[in-house]
């Protein structure tokens, strides 16, 4: 019960969309009372924090592949090649854009900071 509100604020500043956020804490410390459940826990808080990387680690993992499987044909209309480059090429190049700011967002501001001052150099 202690540990409900800092895996909250875990979820919370790695996921942007509070109601994802709630929900992957909710299910952060379920599997956490199930597990003391079937298993002798030497460290519940090791145990709890261990669940919360690894579920966040399936979160992001559901959320990419999720994203790969998408498409938005609005983002395309009124699309015209004619800059010299392709629908291919281009729907490539929003692709990488996209993902690279997604995954800036999963890092902790100060973390991002420091990759963003580093890549500017």
């Amino acid at each position: 019960a202690e540990l409900m509100e800092p895996v909250l604020r875990f979820c919370l500043k790695r996921i942007s969309d509070r109601a994802d956020a709630e929900d992957l804490a909710g299910e952060i410390i379920l599997a956490a009372l199930e597990g003391s459940k079937k298993y002798e826990i030497a460290s519940p808080e090791a145990w709890v924090w261990r669940i919360a990387h690894n579920r966040y680690a399936r979160y992001v993992r559901r959320r990419k592949e999720a994203l790969a499987h998408t498409f938005d044909y609005e983002q395309w209309e009124g699309f015209e090649p004619e800059d010299g480059g392709d629908f291919v090429s281009e729907l490539i190049r929003r692709d990488e854009y996209e993902w690279i700011f997604r995954a800036l967002h999963t890092l902790s501001c100060d973390y991002r900071r420091l990759t963003i001052s580093a890549e500017s150099r």
